[in-house]
């Protein structure tokens, strides 16, 4: 007969070392035995989207009974269709002669508790069609759990059904998950008949939605009436022109708060029947999507008819499609003149995070339309200025002195051009920025010297700043003493720099970035002495 393991040994032991043993062992069971503590410590780094990250999830319950229950109903909170739950009941499987997932015979009620007890765990169901992915489910199957009076997933929280096709088995699915507990709806691709009956009937059984998303959509009838509690809405590739009376019905929903839209299909909206001020009333965030033409023509007009008090949030994107559009660049100061005029007379004050993706300017004397915007704490401008601009111009520097509470500073895209003087400008009036990306060209003689003699520069918080190349520099080699100079000046305007990188050009960067720190050990080794 063997001895006594090494595992029994030590626990023998532990027994009797010491007398907090008995209180160690206690706290650890009173631990385990917290349901919600077990559940934050698992959900901390658990993301259903990953398998690895499901799979260890699985390993973890399968090792430890304490986590048993919390781990399995953290792994059916979010499922991508229904064939999970289908296949807890013994009767469905897979026919391979066609291919298709079959339930033949009778169900008996264990089978249905089994069904029930799991699917009342799910909370996200995010379904992406795939026939490569995924084997169809015959039509009757469905038939079959339609025939139950309570909903299939009465804890529903999340709909994402994306991919529909015109095939019966996939589009009569989606009739399957409706739940009085929906509050978030995404509809994606392929948007049918079906659709709209769905959300005829989610309407009735879940007027609380607050997020819904549609791609695809044919038509928008009585959206404001169906869905009064929305408040965030998303339109994306409407397949029918977009009508002036459309955009009324959306604009007219009360509550909503966030609006998202690519203004495919806005082109016969006649924004000039609609009064000024007059449509979504409480929104506090909007983001476009727009191809270049759309996004003269109709986003200055659009926020014309915004009567939010206080829109926070402004994202204007170029779809990548439209980089390569020409369009008439004539009315391109009327379009920024409206906007800036915009922008200033009714937000000045709520607008904190503003981004302008592909709006080229005519000329660098139409930048101002930007100022007074004095709420800003980020904003992102990308292919804004034409190349070789100087961001210590007058107008770009006139502009900086109106962004006071400005945290975030980005021009992007390799257009404008930054220097020392726009720097310093920054450093001057721009007290809260902490991150900066701006283009920076190396050329020869592109730093001058520091002044001798004269106060030091206030010190400035800034934290991060990434370079980005707006020009070729023409063969030129980086000089070293240019290397000491951009350090020294670096330092002496922002001496709390943690990050120093460039897109370009990495490793003169790392350099400089190297001589930075060491001008700030340099300098606090001096105030240490």
């Amino acid at each position: 007969m063997s001895g006594p393991s090494k595992r029994a040994k030590t626990v023998s032991t532990n027994e009797n070392a010491s007398p907090a043993s008995p209180g160690a062992s206690t706290a650890q069971k009173q631990c385990l035995q917290n349901i919600d503590l077990l559940e934050m410590i698992l959900r901390a780094n658990y993301d259903p989207s990953l398998r690895p990250s499901r799979v260890s999830l699985l390993s973890v319950g399968l090792a430890c009974k304490s986590f048993t229950p919390t781990a399995v109903r953290l792994l059916w909170e979010q499922i991508p269709s229904l064939v999970p739950l289908m296949r807890l009941l013994r009767n469905f499987s897979l026919n391979e002669d066609i291919m298709l997932w079959e339930l033949n015979g009778i169900i008996r009620d264990a089978d249905w508790q089994l069904f029930d007890r799991y699917a009342a765990y799910v909370r996200v169901v995010d379904y992406t069609y795939s026939s490569s992915s995924s084997m169809p489910v015959q039509g009757a199957v469905y038939l079959r759990l339609a025939m139950r009076k309570q909903p299939l997933l009465p804890n529903l929280q999340r709909l994402v059904f994306t991919g529909m096709t015109s095939k019966p088995y996939n589009d009569g699915e989606l009739l399957l998950y409706l739940s009085p507990s929906i509050n978030s709806l995404t509809l994606a691709s392929g948007y049918t008949s079906t659709a709209q009956t769905f959300l005829e009937l989610l309407a009735q059984q879940s007027p609380h939605i607050e997020k819904l998303s549609l791609s695809g959509a044919r038509e928008l009838v009585g959206l404001d009436a169906v869905f009064k509690g929305l408040r965030t809405l998303d339109l994306k590739t409407i397949r029918e022109p977009l009508t002036t009376a459309d955009l009324q019905v959306v604009g007219g929903i009360p509550d909503l708060r966030v609006f998202s839209t690519d203004l495919v299909m806005w082109d016969a909206i006649q924004f000039e029947l609609i009064p000024h001020d007059t449509l979504f009333l409480s929104l506090s965030e909007l983001n476009v999507k727009s191809t270049r033409k759309a996004m003269y023509r109709i986003v200055p007009a659009f926020l014309l008819t915004i009567g939010a008090p206080a829109l926070k949030r402004l994202d204007v994107l170029l779809s990548r499609d439209s980089y390569q559009d020409r369009v008439d660049t004539s009315q391109h100061p009327a379009a920024f003149r409206t906007l800036g005029s915009r922008l200033v007379s009714r937000w000045a004050t709520s607008l904190e995070y503003l981004s302008l993706n592909g709006m080229s300017l005519h000329s660098i004397d139409d930048f101002p339309f930007i100022s007074g915007l004095t709420s800003l704490r980020t904003l992102h401008l990308h292919r804004l200025l034409t190349q070789g601009t100087s961001l210590s111009d007058g107008n770009v520097l006139t502009v900086v002195r109106t962004w006071p509470v400005l945290e975030t500073l980005t021009f992007a895209e390799g257009h404008g051009d930054a220097d020392i003087a726009f720097f310093q400008a920054l450093a001057e009036h721009c007290p809260a920025l902490r991150v900066l990306h701006v283009p920076f060209t190396p050329t020869r003689n592109m730093v001058p010297e520091i002044p001798r003699g004269g106060a030091p520069p206030k010190a400035h918080g800034l934290r991060e700043l990434r370079l980005s190349a707006a020009h070729s520099a023409s063969g030129y080699s980086w000089d070293g003493v240019d290397l000491h100079l951009l350090a020294r000046h670096l330092d002496r305007m922002f001496k709390d720099l943690v990050v120093i990188q460039g897109e370009e050009y990495r490793g003169r960067w790392s350099e400089v970035g190297k001589l930075v720190m060491m001008c700030q050990e340099v300098r606090q080794t001096t105030w240490a002495a």
